[in-house]
């Protein structure tokens, strides 16, 4: 009877290790990815409620996780109650004594994160800095949908020419003046509208004679920098110049990008390439004339100048031969809040009791529309779902982003945030020059 008791302990023992084994040993990739869509999830329902925040015109309030851990443990224990007999059993008079096993196995696991409240004059500083052209710049190259890009940064086209100005005013609270600037931006964006860095390189310090190129090499070769110096060699005098490459950003017009038949349908992308691209006119607006098709509005016409083609040279670029420029006047990120606000006021019928939709419409008509940014009541299930006074709010995912680009307005802003949120002083102005020195 000790042998089978000794036994049974063993393997009672056998299986508590094994139970404690398997926990302890954790398979954490699951967990990993699935904190990685979570921190995702808080990010963009965060940028999503502060913008309902901005519908009913309250404070913004911003919060982000700064840690995060998961602790687990695991306790086991053996326990046996029993007599131990010396006789009974089989073939006995005595009744068979049985050996009693209670293993015992428990586990606890439990989350921390910590939320950090951005609430610091350096964070509303960057909130409130109007977006300039390196920011813009980079989000054109780098792929981000322009004209999601554009109506989001963007809160009026100036074109002046000569002593004339006028304006296209990106106003949200107007169905037609919202909509025909977004027919402004796409326009442009057909017409090649791009980003490049450009300027003269920057010379650091003085000639140097080689043995000097040669000693400051290594160093240069072995820099971790982003953007790391360069040597180049003055052919006539046989010394080397160290400089630093211009990073000066602007936008211009790659026309290798430009389509060249009417944009239909809302924002679709680069329909056709020409073979043998040129300058040509681009309208802003057009007017209704009868029957017949609209014709461009002739103050809203705008014609690219050679230097602003993507790639001019430095001289080309500053020809002042043209006097016709056309700007754009950015806006804050904050800005861009008020300006969803009231987008989604204007879609809820909270100013009067009717629901609109601001649904943009290529020329002719064909399609169902586009739409920039729509805030809806009621939960969805292919959408982002945020509760704020009591009232469901969702904004439904577009893949494509052919119909709707409210998924991307939320990815851009979480992006932005992340950018602007640090900065010491205001930027002098806001105007970013499209055509023109």
């Amino acid at each position: 009877m000790r042998r089978w008791f000794g036994l049974a302990a063993v393997a009672a023992a056998a299986s508590v290790n094994s139970l404690t084994g398997c926990i302890a040993i954790d398979r954490f990739s699951s967990r990993a990815v699935g904190f990685n869509e979570q921190a995702a999830e808080v990010k963009t329902e965060s940028v999503l409620l502060n913008i309902v925040r901005a519908t009913y015109s309250e404070p913004l309030q911003f919060t982000d996780i700064s840690t995060a851990q998961g602790t687990s443990s695991v306790t086991g224990s053996l326990a046996a109650t029993a007599s131990v007999p010396t006789r009974g059993g089989l073939l006995t008079a005595l009744p068979q004594q049985f050996l009693g096993l209670n293993p015992n196995l428990s586990s606890q696991g439990a989350n921390q994160f910590n939320l950090n409240n951005l609430n610091t004059q350096e964070f509303y500083n960057g909130l409130l800095a109007p977006i300039g052209v390196p920011q813009l710049a980079a989000f054109l190259r780098t792929g981000y949908d322009p004209v999601v890009l554009l109506a989001l940064a963007v809160d009026e086209i100036e074109i002046q020419s000569g002593s004339r100005r006028m304006l296209l005013k990106n106003d949200a609270s107007s169905v037609d003046q919202h909509t025909g600037f977004i027919f402004a931006l796409d326009q442009l964006v057909s017409g090649g509208l791009s980003a490049e860095e450009s300027g003269p390189d920057t010379k650091i310090g003085p000639a140097l004679q080689p043995a000097a190129a040669r000693e400051l090499l290594g160093s240069i070769v072995t820099s971790t920098a982003t953007d790391a110096p360069s040597l180049k060699k003055d052919e006539r005098t046989g010394l080397f110049q160290l400089t630093k490459r211009g990073g000066v950003s602007r936008l211009c017009f790659d026309l290798a990008r430009a389509s060249s038949d009417m944009r239909v349908g809302g924002p679709v992308r680069y329909r056709s390439v020409p073979l043998n691209p040129f300058l040509k006119p681009i309208p802003l607006a057009y007017e209704p004339s009868g029957p017949a098709a609209p014709s461009a509005v002739r103050d809203l016409v705008i014609v690219p100048r050679p230097g602003d083609v993507c790639g001019a040279r430095r001289e080309v670029q500053l020809d002042r031969t043209l006097d016709t420029r056309v700007r754009f006047r950015t806006r804050s990120v904050q800005g861009m809040f008020q300006y969803l606000g009231k987008i989604s006021r204007l879609e809820l019928g909270m100013a009067d009791g009717t629901p609109r939709r601001l649904t943009y419409f290529g020329w002719p008509k064909p399609d169902p529309g586009y739409e920039l940014f729509r805030l809806e009541l009621g939960t969805t299930d292919a959408g982002y779902v945020v509760t704020h006074r009591g009232q469901t709010f969702n904004v439904a995912v577009d893949p494509s982003g052919n119909r709707n680009g409210s998924s991307r307005v939320l990815q851009l802003l979480t992006d932005l945030i992340a950018l602007q949120s640090s900065v010491k002083n205001f930027p002098a102005q806001n105007l970013v020059t499209v055509v023109g020195p």
